[in-house]
């Protein structure tokens, strides 16, 4: 499928993207494909576990006079404990740079999907989540999933012709003192709506004081 969308230069260009159902499809297929990869290192870390298990009874089963680093049994026992300690350290390191590099992952992949291949909205939506979001929770899917809507939703109406919450939109005053809705002196002010909106969305009142200002001068 292909959009039209405004470059750098002003320029208004044509960009081939996937739709919903494209895109859908692919992530399903990338889900398995790391689901099945995670499950088998799990797995083979539950091997190791139980192997370890297995080498600490032999040695438990030694006799006393046998628990000395010149005891051929007891040298060949300890040192497969030790590699095995070092293949279960490895391999746990392994998993957890794998789940990192999946959750990136998608993240991407549901930015892309929501963006549409709109680069100023998709620069907004990552805004969002390493700031004015960044203490929501990211455990699961469902709470990255939650935490990529709330961005969007975020974002989008940064992109409006109506100020957004983030978007400098002002009620009164100037930007240079503090006021009742913004006591930082940010200069970022927030109507109730935009604040209902917001904690409808986990933003707190620290996240207006500490990222008000800074968000709405970068997406601007």
């Amino acid at each position: 499928m292909k959009i039209k969308q405004t470059n750098e230069a002003g320029e208004e260009v044509e960009i081939d993207v996937m739709t919903e159902d494209e895109v859908a499809s692919k992530l399903e297929e990338v889900n398995k494909e790391w689901e099945t990869k995670l499950e088998e290192k799990d797995s083979s870390l539950s091997s190791l576990a139980s192997e370890k298990e297995d080498l600490e009874k032999k040695i438990d089963e030694l006799n006393p006079g046998e628990k000395k680093e010149d005891n051929p049994n007891f040298k060949i026992l300890k040192e497969a404990l030790n590699k095995k300690d070092e293949d279960i350290k490895s391999l746990r390191e392994e998993i957890e740079s794998d789940r990192t590099q999946r959750t990136k992952e998608s993240y991407d992949d549901k930015i892309k999907m929501l963006s549409k291949g709109d680069t100023a909205l998709e620069e907004k939506i990552r805004l969002h989540l390493t700031t004015t979001l960044v203490g929501m929770g990211e455990k699961t899917e469902e709470d990255r999933t939650n935490k990529i809507k709330a961005a969007y939703k975020l974002s989008a109406d940064d992109s409006s012709m109506e100020p957004g919450i983030f978007d400098g939109g002002i009620q009164g005053g100037s930007r240079g003192g503090g006021s009742i809705n913004d006591p930082s002196g940010s200069g970022a002010n927030f109507s109730s709506n935009e604040r209902l909106l917001g904690s409808k969305l986990g933003i707190t009142e620290e996240d207006y004081k500490k990222y008000g200002s800074r968000v709405s001068k970068r997406s601007q």
